[in-house]
């Protein structure tokens, strides 16, 4: 009897996750040394010797693992990127769970969680120390367990209804007397245009219903990505404030 529920438990669909987010890290690990120091991980090695609540382009969290693993760790590539890998299975395992919060089998879990494993955004980026790896994560705890997205064909007219919000089998908000609880919005949208549609649908619902003062169409400031070239890397009011008007 003991025999059967170990090997229930070998097999079990939460085993077979977590042998896939270990094979992940395994695989980062005999890999994350074939390529040399990258160049923002020397930015972030420094902003970890010099702690902050905020930096100009990144908040604190990265510059303090590069703090912990400095002192832990050391500072050699296989430390450096020690975590990046971790994340890398963290990515994996909570890809699995997801799928079995939507109701997918083992396989269905397998098959999502070898997705993402081999999938070459996330080979690259939890390969090497950066804020993107611990985003990956934390994105992945914000949208999982507490969600829940059907999309269906109603008959009789075949109408595609799309629900989305809290999810209904073991997500519960308990109410005191007088209080009131409103769900977030939910926002979705389709285009027959592939991704560039997609993308200006998305852009026109963000300026038309989202942006302050949408009913009054107008030129905005933007601050340009490319500030760090065209100010020459001269972070000073003078080099910067200029970008602010630029018209598009």
């Amino acid at each position: 009897m003991q025999k059967l529920i170990s090997r229930q438990l070998l097999l079990s669909d939460l085993a077979v996750l977590s042998y896939l987010a270990l094979l992940t890290i395994f695989i980062h690990f005999l890999t994350n040394g074939g390529y040399g120091y990258f160049r923002d991980e020397f930015y972030y090695m420094a902003c970890g010797e010099h702690l902050a609540w905020g930096y100009v382009d990144q908040p604190p969290f990265v510059a303090l693992m590069a703090f912990v693993t400095r002192h832990l760790l050391g500072d050699s590539l296989f430390a450096l990127r020690f975590f990046p890998a971790i994340c890398g299975g963290l990515i994996v395992l909570l890809t699995g769970l997801m799928v079995r919060e939507l109701g997918g089998g083992c396989l269905a879990q397998a098959l999502a969680a070898v997705a993402v494993m081999v999938a070459p955004v996330y080979l690259a980026i939890d390969n090497f120390f950066s804020m993107n790896c611990f985003d990956q994560v934390f994105w992945a705890l914000a949208w999982s367990g507490n969600w829940k997205l059907v999309v269906e064909n109603a008959p009789p007219d075949h109408q595609v209804r799309v629900v989305g919000g809290y999810n209904d089998f073991d997500f519960c908000w308990p109410l005191k007397p007088g209080e009131s609880l409103r769900t977030p919005f939910y926002c979705g949208g389709f285009s027959n245009q592939g991704f560039g549609g997609a993308s200006r649908l998305l852009h026109r619902f963000e300026r038309d219903e989202i942006l302050p003062d949408h009913a009054h169409p107008h030129i905005r400031p933007v601050m340009y990505n490319s500030c760090w070239v065209r100010g020459k890397h001269r972070v000073a009011e003078k080099a910067v404030f200029p970008l602010l008007f630029l018209r598009p």
